[in-house]
Protein backbone atom coordinates (compact mmCIF):
# COMPACT_ATOMS: atom_id res chain seq x y z
CA UNK A 1 0.00 0.00 0.00
CA UNK A 2 1.27 3.48 -0.90
CA UNK A 3 0.57 6.52 1.21
CA UNK A 4 -0.23 9.70 -0.69
CA UNK A 5 0.20 13.05 1.01
CA UNK A 6 -0.32 16.43 -0.54
CA UNK A 7 2.38 19.04 -0.28
CA UNK A 8 0.77 22.40 -0.72
CA UNK A 9 2.53 25.72 -1.15
CA UNK A 10 -0.67 27.68 -1.60
CA UNK A 11 -3.31 25.67 0.24
CA UNK A 12 -6.87 26.57 -0.70
CA UNK A 13 -9.06 27.60 2.22
CA UNK A 14 -12.23 27.92 0.16
CA UNK A 15 -13.28 26.80 -3.30
CA UNK A 16 -15.72 29.18 -4.96
CA UNK A 17 -16.99 26.99 -7.81
CA UNK A 18 -18.73 23.66 -8.21
CA UNK A 19 -17.05 20.93 -10.20
CA UNK A 20 -18.52 20.87 -13.68
CA UNK A 21 -20.08 24.29 -13.13
CA UNK A 22 -19.65 27.23 -15.45
CA UNK A 23 -17.00 29.82 -14.66
CA UNK A 24 -16.36 33.15 -16.31
CA UNK A 25 -13.27 35.26 -16.78
CA UNK A 26 -12.61 37.20 -13.59
CA UNK A 27 -14.57 34.81 -11.34
CA UNK A 28 -12.93 34.05 -8.00
CA UNK A 29 -12.12 30.34 -8.08
CA UNK A 30 -10.24 29.66 -4.86
CA UNK A 31 -9.06 31.49 -1.79
CA UNK A 32 -5.63 30.46 -0.57
CA UNK A 33 -4.32 30.57 2.98
CA UNK A 34 -2.34 33.83 3.23
CA UNK A 35 -0.55 32.95 6.50
CA UNK A 36 2.56 31.35 4.92
CA UNK A 37 3.19 34.52 2.94
CA UNK A 38 2.19 37.14 5.52
CA UNK A 39 5.42 36.87 7.53
CA UNK A 40 7.42 37.43 4.36
CA UNK A 41 5.29 40.40 3.37
CA UNK A 42 5.62 41.89 6.86
CA UNK A 43 9.40 41.46 6.89
CA UNK A 44 9.80 42.98 3.42
CA UNK A 45 7.59 45.92 4.40
CA UNK A 46 9.74 46.49 7.50
CA UNK A 47 12.91 46.36 5.39
CA UNK A 48 11.38 48.80 2.95
CA UNK A 49 10.43 51.17 5.78
CA UNK A 50 13.95 50.99 7.15
CA UNK A 51 15.40 51.59 3.70
CA UNK A 52 13.18 54.61 3.16
CA UNK A 53 14.16 56.06 6.55
CA UNK A 54 17.88 55.75 5.78
CA UNK A 55 17.41 57.26 2.35
CA UNK A 56 15.44 60.18 3.79
CA UNK A 57 18.18 60.75 6.37
CA UNK A 58 20.85 60.79 3.66
CA UNK A 59 18.73 63.11 1.50
CA UNK A 60 18.24 65.45 4.45
CA UNK A 61 21.97 65.57 5.08
CA UNK A 62 22.58 66.25 1.38
CA UNK A 63 20.00 69.06 1.39
CA UNK A 64 21.56 70.64 4.50
CA UNK A 65 24.95 70.33 2.85
CA UNK A 66 23.59 72.12 -0.22
CA UNK A 67 22.50 75.07 1.89
CA UNK A 68 25.80 75.12 3.75
CA UNK A 69 27.75 74.92 0.49
CA UNK A 70 25.77 77.86 -0.92
CA UNK A 71 26.86 80.00 2.05
CA UNK A 72 30.40 78.60 1.84
CA UNK A 73 30.04 77.14 5.36
CA UNK A 74 31.33 73.81 4.01
CA UNK A 75 33.56 72.95 1.10
CA UNK A 76 32.29 71.86 -2.28
CA UNK A 77 33.99 68.50 -1.70
CA UNK A 78 32.02 67.95 1.52
CA UNK A 79 28.80 68.86 -0.26
CA UNK A 80 29.54 66.46 -3.12
CA UNK A 81 30.45 63.72 -0.65
CA UNK A 82 27.13 64.07 1.17
CA UNK A 83 25.21 64.16 -2.11
CA UNK A 84 26.95 61.02 -3.30
CA UNK A 85 26.30 59.38 0.07
CA UNK A 86 22.56 60.01 -0.36
CA UNK A 87 22.57 58.40 -3.80
CA UNK A 88 24.64 55.48 -2.53
CA UNK A 89 22.32 54.94 0.45
CA UNK A 90 19.35 54.76 -1.88
CA UNK A 91 21.12 52.30 -4.19
CA UNK A 92 22.28 50.15 -1.27
CA UNK A 93 18.81 49.97 0.25
CA UNK A 94 17.20 49.15 -3.10
CA UNK A 95 19.76 46.41 -3.60
CA UNK A 96 19.07 44.98 -0.15
CA UNK A 97 15.33 44.94 -0.73
CA UNK A 98 15.81 43.23 -4.11
CA UNK A 99 18.13 40.66 -2.55
CA UNK A 100 15.56 39.90 0.16
CA UNK A 101 12.84 39.41 -2.43
CA UNK A 102 15.02 37.07 -4.46
CA UNK A 103 15.92 35.02 -1.38
CA UNK A 104 12.24 34.57 -0.58
CA UNK A 105 11.50 33.64 -4.19
CA UNK A 106 14.32 31.08 -4.11
CA UNK A 107 12.86 29.55 -0.97
CA UNK A 108 9.43 29.17 -2.55
CA UNK A 109 10.90 27.74 -5.75
CA UNK A 110 13.06 25.26 -3.82
CA UNK A 111 9.99 24.05 -1.93
CA UNK A 112 8.03 23.80 -5.18
CA UNK A 113 10.88 21.79 -6.73
CA UNK A 114 10.86 19.36 -3.78
CA UNK A 115 7.11 18.96 -4.19
CA UNK A 116 7.48 18.42 -7.94
CA UNK A 117 10.16 15.77 -7.33
CA UNK A 118 7.77 13.95 -5.04
CA UNK A 119 5.05 14.27 -7.69
CA UNK A 120 7.37 12.71 -10.30
CA UNK A 121 8.13 9.79 -7.99
CA UNK A 122 4.44 9.33 -7.30
CA UNK A 123 3.55 9.53 -11.02
CA UNK A 124 6.21 6.93 -11.84
CA UNK A 125 4.91 4.65 -9.08
CA UNK A 126 1.32 5.06 -10.31
CA UNK A 127 2.47 4.25 -13.86
CA UNK A 128 4.37 1.19 -12.64
CA UNK A 129 1.29 0.03 -10.74
CA UNK A 130 -0.85 0.49 -13.86
CA UNK A 131 -2.99 3.19 -12.26
CA UNK A 132 -1.94 6.06 -14.52
CA UNK A 133 -0.76 6.49 -18.08
CA UNK A 134 2.73 7.60 -19.07
CA UNK A 135 1.45 11.03 -20.03
CA UNK A 136 1.01 11.83 -16.32
CA UNK A 137 4.68 10.88 -15.76
CA UNK A 138 5.77 13.14 -18.61
CA UNK A 139 3.61 15.97 -17.32
CA UNK A 140 5.09 15.66 -13.82
CA UNK A 141 8.61 15.59 -15.26
CA UNK A 142 7.90 18.64 -17.41
CA UNK A 143 6.68 20.52 -14.34
CA UNK A 144 9.80 19.50 -12.41
CA UNK A 145 12.12 20.58 -15.23
CA UNK A 146 10.28 23.90 -15.54
CA UNK A 147 10.72 24.53 -11.81
CA UNK A 148 14.39 23.55 -11.96
CA UNK A 149 14.86 26.01 -14.81
CA UNK A 150 13.13 28.75 -12.79
CA UNK A 151 15.31 27.86 -9.80
CA UNK A 152 18.51 28.28 -11.84
CA UNK A 153 17.26 31.60 -13.23
CA UNK A 154 16.31 32.78 -9.74
CA UNK A 155 19.73 31.81 -8.42
CA UNK A 156 21.32 33.89 -11.18
CA UNK A 157 19.13 36.87 -10.29
CA UNK A 158 19.98 36.40 -6.58
CA UNK A 159 23.70 36.36 -7.36
CA UNK A 160 23.32 39.50 -9.46
CA UNK A 161 21.39 41.15 -6.62
CA UNK A 162 24.12 40.19 -4.17
CA UNK A 163 26.74 41.73 -6.45
CA UNK A 164 24.64 44.91 -6.58
CA UNK A 165 24.58 45.00 -2.78
CA UNK A 166 28.37 44.61 -2.60
CA UNK A 167 28.88 47.30 -5.24
CA UNK A 168 26.50 49.72 -3.52
CA UNK A 169 28.15 49.25 -0.13
CA UNK A 170 31.64 49.47 -1.61
CA UNK A 171 30.72 52.68 -3.40
CA UNK A 172 29.16 54.03 -0.20
CA UNK A 173 32.31 53.17 1.77
CA UNK A 174 34.44 54.94 -0.84
CA UNK A 175 32.21 58.04 -0.64
CA UNK A 176 32.33 58.17 3.16
CA UNK A 177 36.17 58.14 3.31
Amino acid sequence: MTSVTQVCLACPTKIHFKEGGEVHQGDLLVTIDPRPYQATVDRLQAELGSARARVELARGEAKRAEGLAATKAISTDTYETRSKAAVQAEEAENSLVNLGRERERLGFLAEAERSASEAVALARQRYADGIADYLSVLDAERTLLNLQDQLVSAETVRATSLISVYKAFAAGAAVSR
